[in-house]
């Protein structure tokens, strides 16, 4: 596994390559990313059924405007908002979706049948009661450790104000992980 100033060592020319516009190192960042923001989509959504159509889609809108980033030394936090722009798009989608989709009991009956859920499920199954804007927080924080400066950027926030979310939500979080 590469360390994070490995991983960014690699990743500076074919970022600066990418927007130039060769393909190559296009697939190169997109192979280098794609495990990362596939978790952040899973960590986002919850939905193992979506991660690939949502992180194919990251990657599509990343590929599509890259030749517009300015700021190379910036492009992992704004792939990371491109990630976080598409999967709550899909989440609100999914709501307004749902409110049109009638209730099958089936479905609600095998779901009562299935065995309990391990403890990574019924953490995962924690992490989506928390609002969206919490559960993007605690997903970027394990996934890269970023720090609250970080977070603040990508969120267009103060550092004050990610503490007191990421406090609320890691709270939160123990509380939903804990019932039953």
């Amino acid at each position: 596994m590469l360390g994070e100033s490995q991983a960014s060592v690699i990743a500076a020319a074919p970022i600066e390559e990418a927007i130039a516009g060769s393909e190559e190192a296009l697939t190169a960042l997109i192979v280098l990313y794609q495990r990362r923001v596939a978790g952040f989509v899973l960590g986002l959504t919850g939905e193992r059924e979506a991660v690939d159509d949502l992180t194919q889609a990251i990657f599509l809108k990343m590929s599509c405007s890259i030749q517009k980033l300015r700021q190379p030394e910036r492009f992992e936090p704004w792939l990371f908002q491109i990630a976080r722009n598409v999967c709550l798009s899909h989440l609100r989608r999914r709501k307004w979706l749902g409110l049109f989709v009638p209730f099958s009991p089936t479905e609600h009956e095998r779901a009562a049948e299935e065995s309990p859920p391990d403890e990574a499920e019924r953490l995962r199954a924690a992490l989506q009661t928390l609002p969206p804007s919490q559960r993007e927080l605690l997903c970027l924080l394990f996934e890269r450790s970023y720090s609250y400066e970080e977070l603040a950027r990508l969120g267009r926030t103060t550092v004050a104000s990610v503490r007191s979310r990421i406090h609320r939500a890691k709270r939160a979080l123990r509380s939903a992980f804990r019932e039953p």
